[in-house]
Formats: structure tokens, sequence, C-alpha cells
């Protein structure tokens, strides 16, 4: 994802689900890179940490489905 602040600026007005979603499948691979979310997500984390737990449970979910 290039361009974090846009990413953000789009998905705050939809649903926590979608949200989630989206990170779930934007981090979900056979053979994940990321093994915890990258830093990039940092400057969300600490001006919405509501929407970063978001991030973190899509991101967790997929590492989980993903079998690492």
């Amino acid at each position: 994802m290039s361009n974090v602040d846009l990413a953000y600026e789009i998905l705050k007005a939809k649903k926590e689900e979608e949200i989630e979603s989206f990170f779930y499948f934007f981090f979900h691979e056979i053979h994940p890179q990321y093994k915890s979310v990258p830093d990039k997500f940092d400057s969300i984390k600490l001006t919405d940490s509501k929407f970063y737990n978001l991030i973190a449970i899509g991101h967790e979910q997929a590492i989980k489905d993903s079998g690492h």
C-alpha cells in the first residue's frame, strides 16, 4: 500500500466489519510477507487506535488462516 493516509480517509467512513475485511484481504497470502502490522500504519495507530485495532484484527486473522 503506497498511500496509507488516502486508504485511511477512504476506509474510515466504512463499517467496522468492512474495514477489518479489507485488511484481511490485504494481508492474506499463502506465504505472508508481514509477520506483524507494518510500521507504515503507525501514524494511524497514534491518531485512531480503534481503526488501527481493526487493521490488527484483519492482519491476525489473515496470518492465522494462512497457516503461519
